[in-house]
């Protein structure tokens, strides 16, 4: 292969990098939820979804990710959680113990446990992006 083959192959390798990385990135921020944090209420918010998922920490992990048959929470979107949540609590999802965690809780507090989970869904997407990209740089070199 001549000088200028080589030089073409490496520009394409580099630029499918890019690509890659560009669309890697462009999902994780697409479907991560920021919270502003800024204020008052979406700290007590945050505060009152922490203390709703404490006893999902007994079966699903403390950082909602579980080996075995219970499901890691933190893989799951928030929409996902939410529908299956409200199953559990009408009935139309069949469970030995989701049906009777979820009968007390409101819609608004399912809300909030399924929002605090999707934020760890993107906050691993963002983990993704970040080890891509590294790991791009290391094999760039």
């Amino acid at each position: 292969m001549t000088e200028k083959g080589k030089n073409r192959e490496c520009v394409t390798s580099v630029w499918r990098w890019l690509a890659y990385t560009l669309v890697v990135t462009l999902i994780a921020v697409w479907s991560c939820k920021e919270a502003s944090g800024s204020d008052t209420n979406s700290t007590l918010i945050n505060d009152r979804a922490q203390m709703l998922v404490f006893p999902c920490a007994t079966c699903h992990g403390t950082d909602g990710k579980k080996e075995g048959v219970v499901p890691s929470l933190n893989e799951l979107s928030g929409e996902y959680i939410e529908a299956a949540l409200k199953g559990f609590r009408s009935g139309e999802r069949s469970s030995t113990i989701m049906g009777r965690q979820t009968r007390g809780y409101t819609d608004e507090e399912i809300m909030l446990i399924a929002d605090y989970y999707s934020r760890m869904l993107c906050n691993n997407r963002q983990a993704l992006v970040k080890k891509t990209v590294t790991s791009g740089k290391a094999a760039e070199r």
